[in-house]
């Protein structure tokens, strides 16, 4: 790993995917390009796969940021790149929350509970309730039109139903397209059902989820949507980027019940009854100094231990192993974290992409064996190091451009994307390596909301400088700089 000279930059954002897990963020989707609704056949048969830029011969909006709210059974609100109004955190309520919607500005949203009553907060007018009214059944959600009408109140269409459809499980949540012509229900075990001009964008109906879902939400262009599980574990499709999850957040006792999305700020921070929980789950202690090695120093004396202490699993690129791992791992001890690196498939290997999560990959179809390239190789090195008996506390992605890439950012950000899914599937932390610059010129605008270690290339006389916002869009946990024959790194 070398350190490149970069000022502090940020990049724009993009589409990113979240945890299968309370700890994971895991991009697990299915293709933006399919059009396949699952209400004719539940049992879902689509090949997964990602997709962190906008559907192929459409663009991403270079100048979106749009973000989500999400609501816990007491009425407590987190917020990810929107902002935080209120909550019913102190309200002593007669039934649970089980639903939430936003106004289509994101400056106002909407909670109801089981009993039909409705919360109206900011911007979000009041249309009615069910309160006080003899129900067959409790409410399970809420959803708004494109002019601020509610489900049932208003001018909402009626586009169709999984009512005759076998369900593997029930129906737990409801978005509409932002024309209100359509939306898409999700049951609990992740399956999309899209009607009217709703497109299916993807499905974890065929994956091991550690908690049901519980709500879905479009993106503001319909291009795209979020799934919420019950342990605040976030699923993005399409072009809706990933900005954070309640994972590991959540007061005891309470689960996530619904979702809501809005047009986002470039504030990348978790806001609102969250996020005190989420900040306190840094792997490096404020402040602490250490360094990273790897084949490099295969040769040389290893520096004094220390807590930060980064090891490289390859030997430069991906799938080669660095031959003293064994070595500089123990140096770590339990402070070991590593990184891998991560580069561009080699078309003369198909052994390496030809087959994957994203299904067998067609001649010429680049991003589906890019994002296999990434998982299979990054799978390869976590399995080498757990052969050795080791498990360290994060696994860093080390994205330079000293390595190989296509020519395209989005082919390259399905490497990154499949290779942050293999570290989640693994029940790893994931975060990135790189510089703004770098990582501009490899991905794009492609911001999958993971930590940042961000490389200086200099002498870390005031490292507190690059503590502040990300090229990925997450926090920066290290910044790393020059200190002798070693690279020396800071924990911001």
């Amino acid at each position: 790993m070398q350190a490149a000279a970069a000022g502090p930059r940020s990049a724009p954002a993009s589409a990113h995917n979240a945890g299968l897990k309370a700890s994971d963020q895991n991009p697990l989707t299915t293709s933006p390009g399919s059009t396949r609704n699952e209400s004719s056949q539940p049992s879902d048969q689509s090949a997964h796969t990602t997709s962190p830029t906008a559907p192929l011969g459409s663009a991403a909006p270079s100048s979106s940021f749009p973000g989500y709210r999400i609501v816990s059974t007491a009425g407590l609100v987190g917020t990810y790149g929107e902002p935080f109004i209120a909550s019913l955190g102190a309200t002593n309520l007669q039934s649970s929350v089980v639903g939430m919607a936003g106004t289509p500005d994101g400056s106002g949203y909407w909670l109801v509970a089981g009993d039909g009553g409705v919360f109206a907060f900011g911007d979000a007018g009041f249309h009615g309730s069910l309160s006080g009214q003899t129900l067959q059944r409790d409410v399970v959600g809420i959803a708004s039109t494109a002019d601020g009408g509610v489900f049932a109140f208003g001018d909402a269409g009626f586009f169709g139903s999984a009512s005759g459809v076998g369900l593997n499980q029930r129906v737990a949540g409801i978005a509409a397209t932002a024309d209100g012509g359509g939306y898409w229900l999700v049951s609990r075990d992740g399956g999309v059902f899209a009607f009217g001009d709703a497109r299916f964008l993807g499905s974890v109906s065929r994956t091991s989820l550690a908690s049901p879902v519980v709500g879905i939400a479009a993106s503001p262009d319909s291009r795209g949507y979020w799934m919420v599980a019950g342990d605040g574990g976030i699923f993005a499709f399409g072009d809706a980027p990933f900005r954070g999850a309640a994972s590991g957040s959540l007061p005891s006792g309470q689960s996530v019940v619904g979702i809501s999305a809005g047009p986002g700020t470039r504030d990348d921070g978790t806001n609102g009854d969250f996020a005190k929980v989420a900040s306190a789950a840094r792997p490096y202690p404020p402040g602490a100094q250490g360094f990273d090695v790897s084949w490099p120093q295969c040769a040389a004396p290893l520096p004094a231990p220390s807590t930060i202490a980064v090891v490289g699993i390859n030997n430069g690129t991906a799938n080669t192993f660095n031959p003293c791992f064994r070595t500089e791992a123990s140096w770590a001890g339990l402070n070991l974290s590593v990184y891998v690196n991560v580069n561009a498939p080699n078309p003369a290997v198909p052994s390496q992409w030809a087959q994957g999560p994203a299904g067998a990959c067609a001649p010429g179809d680049v991003r589906c064996a890019s994002y296999n390239y990434g998982f299979n190789s990054t799978r390869s090195s976590i399995n080498m190091v757990r052969a050795k008996g080791f498990e360290p506390h994060l696994w860093w992605l080390d994205v330079e451009t000293s390595n190989l890439w296509s020519a395209d950012p989005g082919t390259n950000a399905q490497v990154v994307a499949g290779a942050l899914d293999a570290i989640a599937q693994a029940d790893g932390r994931a975060a990135i390596y790189s510089t703004p610059l770098q990582w501009h010129d490899i991905v794009g605008n492609y911001r999958p909301g993971v930590p940042a270690w961000y490389a200086t290339g200099a002498p870390l006389s005031s490292p507190q400088q690059w503590c502040g916002s990300s090229f990925t869009g997450g926090p920066v946990y290290l910044v790393q700089g020059l200190a002798g024959p070693f690279d020396s790194d800071y924990a911001c």
